[in-house]
């Protein structure tokens, strides 16, 4: 039997971020996704038959009565995978994500490389050094370049990553070297290879700030304790030209880490001989202090006086939960749709056919961390309307024709990529205690399609509470874990991820225990069953904050 027939394998699902509900993306890129599994895609066509009273028992021809669309796919779990659609299912702008100097969000190309830095000449004008400017429903806030031209022999150097160039030399850790260069048009970076064509999804990242400690100007960290139980201060030492933690980017509720990965993959510019490093999270930040909270356990001893050598302290975009109404820098509540594109290559011969669907909203994501396995995301996205199946592929600017491919796709494993699950000691006394055998994370925006009267398909979509429940299944190591529930205790977990492609930091700063049954395998640990329901932090303003930083070390002495 001959005919046509269309490959799954052969099939590419890619997505765009819409100019508006069902409008077709003009601003950014179109980018190409990685699925495991498409479980469903498209419109589904509901109709009803008559069934009128008479003497025929046949169902009646009827008509069509309604349109449903939507998107659900599963992929492993990488950064890509989580950057790609953070912001719209949190419904906030990310903190930082304007870090973003090319990029999936930039429609422009990958920036060129000079062999003085990396050319901004046609990326733009740059009275501002990166953002959507709105443009796209991005509402991104904008970073002034003059961060950037603040750099004298003192000392605050701003960090880029740089990922996806053709030549190595081009990639990784970056300290801007001086003042941005030719009117501020290049980002000047010793160490390069000119590079005129990169590939179209090589990308440039802010990712931190580099002192330069020579004793009298640098950063110096507090004892343990300090200004309060659990908490260390990352203070500025004399006078650092320019330098400010707030105008950096650095936000309470962020993480960050102390110090940087070298060629190997080992701390760097850290203190103490790079034996003091980690992650943590911000409490406050002004010009000159950043408190910080939940140290990472390499983060120990006394205080760190300032010394000879450099110090790197990292940090991201940073995803929030935020309340309708946030219009503040960095803090804007958002509306983002997506749409869709399917190919179907041979459906029709050798043509291929395009199936698009649009006015897609972040549904539900379901993060899951299962035993000696990979990590996996599994997303639904709702949607207005599907198109019909067609041989003629959109266009514009820009067009999917051209889309990026994925860059960061390095898969987080279970067992290797987890550098600590840890919940707050109210629930289990001892880190040591906190073994989980398996963890999912489920976020439910909600979302539903609102119908109107002679439309086919929805003309609005409309937007439930922001759930948020973990489950899981733990050593039954402590009688609090039962205790907590049985007094309705608010307790915190946070899960930190590390591969070559960067950090993902998961932090729930309150939620509630419900479940707490156990069970009892012959010849093994009794285990207790746990659901998180997360609740509005009083002091953070959110449920789930997601922390997302390039450069870190993946080797961990």
């Amino acid at each position: 039997m001959a005919g046509n027939r269309v490959l799954t394998n052969k099939t590419v699902l890619q997505f765009g971020i819409e100019n508006g509900l069902g409008v077709a993306p003009t601003s950014g890129n179109w980018k190409i996704l990685e699925p495991n599994e498409v479980s469903a895609y498209g419109a589904v066509i509901e109709k009803v038959a008559r069934r009128p009273i008479g003497i025929r028992r046949g169902r009646r021809k009827g008509s069509v009565v309604n349109l449903t669309s939507g998107v659900e796919f599963s992929e492993d779990l990488t950064i890509d995978g989580v950057t790609n659609f953070l912001e719209g299912f949190m419904f906030a702008e990310a903190a930082n994500t304007n870090f973003e100097v090319s990029g999936f969000k930039m429609n422009r190309a990958a920036l060129a490389v000079n062999a003085s830095g990396y050319d901004l000449a046609g990326a733009t004008t740059f009275t501002t050094i990166a953002g959507g400017g709105g443009a796209g429903g991005y509402g991104e806030n904008l970073v002034s370049k003059s961060i950037f031209e603040n750099v004298t022999t003192e000392q605050a150097f701003s960090l880029f990553f740089a990922k996806g160039y053709a030549i190595a030399a081009n990639n990784g850790l970056k300290a801007i070297t001086s003042a941005m260069a030719n009117g501020g048009l290049e980002v000047p970076v010793t160490g390069l290879t000119a590079e005129a064509s990169p590939p179209t999804n090589a990308s440039l990242h802010m990712a931190g700030v580099r002192v330069f400690n020579n004793g009298a100007n640098a950063i110096a960290l507090s004892v343990a304790d300090t200004p309060a139980v659990g908490q260390r201060t990352l203070t500025q030492v004399g006078t650092i030209t320019g330098f400010s933690w707030i105008l950096l980017g650095f936000r309470a509720g962020s993480w960050i880490h102390i110090g940087s990965a070298d060629a190997n993959g080992s701390p760097q510019n850290a203190f103490a001989s790079n034996a003091v490093y980690g992650y943590a999270r911000v409490v406050s930040a002004t010009a000159t202090v950043l408190t910080i909270e939940k140290l990472d356990s390499k983060i120990t001893g006394g205080a760190q006086a300032p010394s000879s050598g450099n110090v790197d302290i990292l940090h991201g975009a940073f995803c929030r939960d935020l309340s309708v109404t946030a219009t503040g820098i960095d803090t804007l509540s958002l509306e983002r749709s997506y749409q869709f594109e399917e190919t179907y290559p041979g459906l029709s011969g050798s043509a291929n056919e395009f199936e698009y669907a649009n006015g897609n909203f972040a549904s539900t994501l379901t993060l899951s961390l299962p035993l000696n396995a990979l990590g996996g995301l599994e997303w639904a996205f709702v949607g207005t309307t599907s198109e019909a199946i067609t041989s003629m592929r959109h266009g514009g600017s820009p067009a999917p024709a051209n889309a990026l491919g994925p860059l960061r796709t390095a898969a987080f494993g279970t067992a290797s990529d987890i550098v600590r699950l840890n919940v707050s000691a109210n629930f289990v006394s001892a880190v040591a205690d906190v073994c989980f055998k398996d963890l999912s994370i489920s976020i439910d925006n909600g979302v539903t399609p609102e119908n109107c009267l002679g439309v086919l398909g929805g003309s609005f979509v409309n937007l439930g509470p922001f759930l948020v429940n973990l489950e899981g299944q733990m050593l039954f190591s402590d009688k609090k874990i039962v205790q907590a529930i049985r007094d309705n205790l608010t307790v915190s977990l946070d899960a930190i991820l590390k591969n070559d492609d960067g950090s993902i930091i998961i932090d729930v700063p309150s939620a509630t225990v419900t479940d707490g049954t156990r069970e009892f395998p012959i010849d093994a640990t009794v285990l207790t069953n746990v659901t998180l329901e997360t609740i509005t932090d009083p002091t953070l303003n959110y449920d789930l904050s997601i922390s997302v930083i390039y450069g870190t070390p993946t080797v961990r002495p």
